[in-house]
């Protein structure tokens, strides 16, 4: 299964922290008890709506997003954890497949997120 994030409503360009993470929480929660037999085949990416304020992902910094990146390491192996919390991104292999996923947080490119240029 795919989740590709962007998970908040788009409706309100003024989302609060609480809003963004309760989403999460809940849309997490969820996935977990539905998916939980599949969660070495689920694979997670983040959108900008998934971090507080949207579209700022800091990623040299715990905060606006440790708040998700924590909710969602359940799906990010042991090994790659450190690339994930430091730069939004992490791959699965599917053995029996002979494949490799990866999730990228397109944030870690996007022009408009404020934190990329300092």
């Amino acid at each position: 299964m795919f989740w590709t994030g962007d998970s908040t409503a788009h409706d309100d360009p003024w989302v609060s922290i609480t809003e963004v993470t309760d989403t999460l929480e809940t849309i997490v929660s969820t996935v977990q008890k539905t998916f939980s037999d599949k969660m070495d085949k689920t694979f997670v990416s983040l959108g900008n709506h998934d971090s507080f304020p949207n579209g700022s992902w800091d990623f040299q910094q715990p905060y606006p997003a440790d708040n998700v990146r924590t909710l969602l390491k359940n799906w990010v192996g042991v090994e790659q954890q450190p690339t994930y919390d430091k730069h939004g991104y992490y791959y699965k292999d599917i053995v029996e497949l002979q494949t490799r996923v990866i999730s990228i947080n397109s944030e870690s490119c996007d022009y408009r997120n404020d934190y990329l240029w300092s």
